[in-house]
């Protein structure tokens, strides 16, 4: 079996197992900003008849889809997470492989990717993306990459140490995933001879001082239970006997860790209202 689909198949069972809170899950990741959606809807000149979103998670993008076209499907490899999607008339979800959609040839409008293209197979994925598609439709996929404390580097740091140390975080990212998010999917190149008028926007990062769409206002403690939501922190726990969190009335993990040293050198408490954001990478291209 390849290491990259072993890797997903690693991602897909920490989304899917029973000790995952999907719900937990839907309230604490970030959520995409309308500034996003402006864009894509900008660079989109297709029809607006059916969107699908894979790897849809809990809905967010597909329930924004839904106000703009008239059939949306959302496709996860995690049936735990659709359990937890938000309904809409318009939107039917599936569990399903993105490589592998059951859909005719030519019958989609526009394909969208939040946080889930580097889990693909890019090769099968383009050709599926390009059979799927009606020519003159659009694939667009997002990503973000490492939460950013906007009024602390401090903070930032120590949160990016804890992420990526061999004794905490760093050895449970599935990979390759993992790297091709934080390279802002460098490699992830749409093919010239499937896809034209290709786009690449980047904010927060790469140079660009456009300020994130991803961001929001939380508290530390809200930060904390967002970091609780990564699959490195589930699959750490599941390899170091399941700690449980002070708040949940346990001894504390690795996150609670790293929450003790950004109080230490900020000053923050648990409902220190905070700033934080995300660096994205927005790509789009019309399939010919």
């Amino acid at each position: 079996m390849r290491p990259s689909l072993i890797n997903r198949m690693a991602k897909t069972l920490a989304f899917s197992e029973k000790s995952f809170d999907s719900s937990s899950y839907a309230d604490f990741r970030p959520t995409y900003g309308i500034a996003l959606f402006d864009q894509l809807f900008m660079y989109h000149q297709s029809s607006s008849k059916v969107a699908v979103d894979l790897g849809c998670g809990t809905g967010q993008i597909t329930s924004i889809l839904a106000e703009r076209f008239e059939k949306v499907i959302g496709f996860d490899t995690s049936a735990k997470m659709l359990e937890a999607a938000i309904k809409h008339d318009r939107i039917s979800y599936q569990v399903g492989s993105a490589e592998s959609l059951p859909l005719e040839d030519g019958s989609v409008d526009l394909v969208t990717v939040g946080q889930a293209a580097h889990w693909f197979d890019k090769e099968k994925w383009f050709k599926e993306m390009h059979r799927v598609i009606k020519p003159g439709g659009t694939l667009s996929f997002w990503s973000y990459n490492e939460i950013v404390f906007t009024d602390s580097p401090a903070a930032t740091k120590v949160w990016n140490q804890v992420s990526h140390a061999d004794d905490k975080l760093g050895p449970h990212w599935p990979q390759p995933g993992r790297s091709i998010l934080e390279e802002a999917m460098d490699g992830f190149d749409l093919p010239e001879s499937l896809f034209s008028r290709v786009e690449r926007h980047y904010t927060a990062q790469r140079g660009s001082q456009e300020p994130s769409p991803v961001a929001k206002q939380t508290t530390l403690l809200g930060a904390a239970q967002y970091m609780r939501t990564a699959s490195a922190f589930h699959n750490w726990r599941a390899a170091n006997g399941n700690p449980v969190s002070r708040a949940a009335g346990g001894a504390g993990d690795a996150v609670d860790e790293a929450i003790d040293e950004i109080k230490r050198q900020t000053g923050w408490t648990d409902d220190s209202k905070i700033n934080v954001h995300w660096p994205t990478v927005a790509v789009y291209g019309e399939r010919r």
